[in-house]
């Protein structure tokens, strides 16, 4: 009887270890701000050392969020310590970099509390812009995404087509290495409004567009890129529609512009950020979907075989992640998410035994 009671123990025990294993994503800390809400737009930001946010507002400018204060820093000018027509922002190092443009880094260290300017770098530029979406500094080395225009071949027969590369990468210095992504565009397009996410992985950095779940991934040594790889699509998933971003002329501009360009940034299952986490490259899209549906998905794809593990639907917006913590807005993205009135950050992690 005891040998059969064992047994029964073992079995038991076997199969309720893997459960035991399992680890769960949860919220673990919250920061309530009350009414020091934030009303527009979150178009960018970074999780900082000290696990903070920072966080560029439409056109506010810069603040850091913590667990028991929100700080305006860095406002909208000339001068050094202040910020004018900033396109994208990253961790730089200990510091934070701002890159205003597409050519100037100026780069804030922390102190007292706040971010204060610390200098300020160069990145050469060409003769046609690039409209820089995302930054990343990585292996040493700037990495810019967004579409930039190439110089036309005069050979070519067609001339109506444009090219772009959607990646450009420089140096600590600020020298041009490379220029990575090529797409041939048949037909005038607005395809330069959408937004181009960056993410770091070992010896590769990611690189996303926000209307295809498609990941090209870029040796951050040899500065090409090493494959493209197409991403398991969940069923949900619906793709942006073809009337997209096209390009035409608005009779009551800039009214008309602005409200196509919000249209079209929520009203498909676009991409709104990616981060590599916890060996996961996380992808959060947003859903398309009446309630009681989440706002966003969030895709936990296997870093380095790319293969989809996880999908946790949830209502509050990503805005980054670090030493295996991920930070969400409550609610969604302000200034485009209903109940976003109050500044409420929700910290989430995976807890449990693995």
């Amino acid at each position: 009887m005891k040998q059969f009671l064992t047994i029964i123990l073992l079995y038991v025990l076997l199969f309720a270890t893997p459960l035991l294993g399992v680890k769960e994503f949860r919220p673990i800390q919250q920061w309530n701000h009350g009414d020091q809400g934030i009303y527009t737009v979150i178009c960018d930001a970074l999780i900082d050392n000290d696990g903070h946010i920072v966080a560029a507002i439409g056109k506010v400018g810069l603040k850091l969020i913590t667990p028991d204060r929100i700080v305006f820093f860095a406002p909208i000018g000339l001068g050094p310590s202040d910020i004018y027509m900033m396109s994208a922002m990253c961790n730089y190092k200990t510091d934070a970099a701002f890159i205003e443009m597409t050519q100037k880094v100026k780069i804030f260290t922390k102190k007292e509390n706040t971010y204060k300017w610390k200098e300020t770098k160069w990145l050469k530029q060409q003769y046609y812009p690039h409209i820089v979406h995302r930054a990343l500094y990585f292996n040493d080395k700037w990495f810019l995404a967004g579409e930039k225009a190439l110089e036309k071949d005069e050979k070519k027969k067609d001339k109506n087509q444009q090219e772009v590369i959607l990646l450009k990468v420089y140096d600590t210095d600020g020298k041009p290495l490379a220029g990575l992504v090529n797409r041939v565009y048949e037909k005038a397009n607005a395809h330069y409004l959408m937004e181009y996410y960056l993410a770091g992985h070992k010896s590769s950095v990611f690189l996303i567009a926000e209307n295809e779940l498609n990941v090209y991934e870029i040796s951050a040594d040899g500065l090409k890129v090493v494959k493209e790889t197409p991403l398991e699509i969940p069923a949900f998933y619906k793709k942006m529609p073809e009337d997209f971003y096209v390009f035409k002329k608005y009779d009551d501009d800039p009214l008309g512009f602005r409200r196509d360009y919000e249209y079209w940034k929520t009203s498909y299952f676009r991409i709104e950020n990616i981060s590599v986490e916890d060996d996961f490259l996380v992808i959060q899209i947003r859903m398309i979907q009446d309630p009681p549906h989440k706002k966003f998905a969030l895709l936990f794809y296997n870093a380095d075989n790319l293969k989809l593990e996880k999908t946790v639907f949830i209502d509050d917006y990503f805005i980054g992640s670090r030493n295996g913590k991920y930070y969400f807005y409550a609610n969604g993205n302000p200034g485009r998410d209903e109940n976003t009135d109050k500044c409420t950050i929700n910290v989430y992690a995976f807890e449990g035994k693995q």
